[in-house]
């Protein structure tokens, strides 16, 4: 995270004011001394993930040597309604927010899978040294919710706990975002209804008529309750049996005294009670109620900003890769198909538990570039409407060449690894660094399409690629 600002300090919104008087201000985001602030200066993607990242540390107290439990003790309403009046302003209703998404020759990936710090700082390092840039989905809730409770400005109480998780997420992506590494996006159907409504429409009719597998169901609830065990033991205990009351309101008062002895002991992240199965599963059940459980971006959300962007989607989920394929009436392209099966054959490596500025300080050292040069010419070629038999032999000849030479700078990333870690404090350094596992690559003849993007995009002047031309999977070795 960005060091602490000095209140004399100029701001780094670009405002020039000092920085007391303006974002170090608390009562900055004010309405009346909004109006009579200056127009703010135009701002690319990079520099509003930076000042996201300067909000973060100012207004919760990220300051060097905190505690995040101190962190979650002290969370106020209005420590959230003051974020989420600086994203506001950060990303106004008029944002144009095409014309701040990064484009060109650039190789990005565009991650598609649930918003979890955790699990998306994993893949965000997984799939950081095959490709030049990473986009991501900021998962705050919209500041401009025309629905008061559902409006964190307006109802900050009620996103302390989600808020909590949001500011974890952007300080594990910190060191990523500041090198430009990741680029933080949001969702575009925040500054247009029509839009998302379009989104949601267009996602249901993805999923109609189909099963979702017990696989994914038992997955789905196993999450609501590990999400539902963080929230317990964020509250006090003096607010728990209000908090259950309030949530569970169809519980009676004997299941509410078997739960409050559970809650206590995960207040103090014990696991050794065992709370009844019936009362576990309308918890479960309940959870999904309060609990902002996100499945991160919808498949057509995605291929819409993956085709303006000209990124390829990715995901490390299955459910979420098959939910993808859907997005082509034709998934295979028998052109690729051989390219494509050599490479599901082969074992990959991938950072795993690590501090995510190690990914942009092996991108400086030139790891992995022989491979990312290869990827991209790969990509280059299932974006060509026309590719000749000897283009795509070529490539499938050299799959072999690039793997070895990209096994031997492994070798290297597994010792540098092991230094930075012997050296710094890192969180999940009782985990492994690296892992292995399959890179599969999809590459449909007709590309992968959302018919949103295909009607938004035809009325621009700028050219916009007709399809996102490839997608990629991250399967782990079980």
């Amino acid at each position: 995270m960005p060091g602490k600002i000095g209140r004399n300090d100029p701001c780094p919104c670009g405002s020039g004011k000092k920085y007391k008087k303006c974002h170090g201000d608390t009562n900055y985001a004010s309405q009346e001394k909004a109006q009579q602030r200056a127009t703010p200066v135009m701002r690319n993607l990079l520099e509003r993930n930076v000042l996201l990242l300067y909000a973060v540390a100012e207004v919760f107290g990220l300051k060097r040597g905190f505690r995040w439990k101190d962190v979650k003790r002290n969370i106020s309403a209005e420590q959230v309604a003051r974020f989420y009046r600086i994203i506001a302003e950060l990303y106004p209703q008029n944002t144009d927010l095409l014309s701040l998404l990064p484009r060109g020759e650039k190789l990005r990936a565009f991650y598609v899978g649930d918003v979890d710090s955790q699990l998306t700082s994993h893949n965000i390092a997984r799939m950081g040294l095959y490709v030049d840039e990473l986009l991501v989905i900021v998962p705050f809730y919209n500041p401009y919710s025309k629905v008061p409770k559902l409006n964190p400005i307006q109802n900050p109480d009620l996103f302390k706990i989600d808020t909590y998780k949001l500011i974890y997420f952007l300080y594990l992506l910190g060191p990523a975002l500041n090198s430009g590494l990741v680029k933080l996006v949001p969702n575009p159907g925040m500054f247009d209804d029509k839009l998302q409504l379009d989104f949601l429409a267009a996602s249901y009719g993805r999923s109609k008529g189909k099963e979702i597998s017990s696989e994914t169901i038992e997955g789905l609830r196993e999450e609501y309750a590990n999400e539902l065990h963080k929230v317990i033991r964020a509250e006090s205990s003096e607010a728990r049996e209000s908090q259950l009351r309030q949530i569970c309101s169809h519980m009676t008062d004997q299941e509410i005294a078997l739960t409050l002895p559970y809650f206590e002991q995960l207040g103090k992240e014990e696991t050794s009670i065992v709370v009844p199965e019936e009362v576990e599963r309308k918890l479960v059940e309940t959870a999904a109620q309060i609990l902002a459980v996100r499945a991160g971006v919808s498949t057509d959300t995605a291929l819409y900003l993956s085709q303006y962007t000209g990124a390829m989607p990715f995901t490390g989920s299955a459910w979420r890769w098959q939910e993808l394929l859907t997005g082509s009436s034709e998934l295979n392209n028998e052109s690729f198909a051989p390219l494509t099966q050599a490479f599901g054959d082969l074992k990959f490596n991938f950072l795993n538990a690590v501090d995510r500025g190690f990914v942009g300080e092996f991108h400086s050292m030139n790891r992995l570039d022989s491979f990312r040069s290869y990827m991209r010419r790969i990509w280059q070629a299932a974006d060509s409407d026309t590719n000749d038999e000897s283009t795509l032999n070529a490539l499938q000849s050299e799959l072999t060449t690039e793997h070895q030479k990209a096994e031997g700078d492994w070798a290297r990333i597994r010792q540098e690894t092991k230094q930075w870690i012997a050296m710094v404090s890192d969180p999940d350094s009782s985990l492994e660094p690296v892992v292995d596992g399959k890179l599969h690559l999809s590459v449909p003849r007709e590309g992968l399409m959302s018919s949103i993007g295909q009607e938004k995009f035809a009325s621009l002047t700028d050219p916009v690629t007709k399809k996102v031309s490839m997608a990629a999977y991250i399967e782990l070795a079980k």
